[in-house]
């Protein structure tokens, strides 16, 4: 079974309609982006960063890695540090950060509470770390919703 969904069967009940679970997940997702706007003026006034690692940042000295073939394996969410190419939309703890990643971070949310199936997010590994593909919504309420991991396909590998 999806370890999102599994997390998520607290918050189900049946007597939620569709549109009490979206209005739910609008809520969840201002107070997602709120704490995260909040963090960045906290961390920035005390000389700190919170911005989400970009690869590119570290992609200059690696090289790619043979690839093992198609693996799923489940990442703890700790451990994904960065991201390919959104790190503008979300912080290191994966607040989303800007309005416009709304619509998916609500429908990723209904989506795990209707008990949906989500494919694996897609990471690159680099050393002990692991930096977005495809997936930063998933990986967003997995964390909101207190998972420690996260269904994954290691697309590459850099060292």
């Amino acid at each position: 079974m999806n370890s999102l969904v599994s997390t998520m069967t607290h918050y189900q009940t049946q007597s939620h309609s569709a549109y009490e679970t979206r209005c739910k997940a609008n809520h969840l997702f201002a107070q997602m982006r709120g704490s995260g706007k909040r963090q960045i003026m906290w961390r920035k006034l005390l000389g700190q960063q919170n911005k989400l690692e970009s690869l590119s940042t570290v992609k200059k000295n690696l090289r790619p890695m043979p690839k093992q073939g198609k693996t799923i394996v489940n990442i703890p969410l700790h451990k994904i540090v960065g991201s390919e190419g959104r790190s503008h939309d979300f912080d290191k703890q994966f607040h989303p950060l800007k309005g416009h990643v709304r619509d998916r971070w609500v429908s990723i949310f209904v989506a795990v509470h209707q008990g949906k199936l989500l494919p694996p997010v897609e990471l690159i590994q680099v050393g002990d770390a692991f930096y977005v593909r495809d997936g930063h919504h998933r990986i967003s309420v997995a964390k909101m919703l207190g998972q420690a991991a996260i269904e994954a396909e290691i697309v590459s590998t850099l060292g």
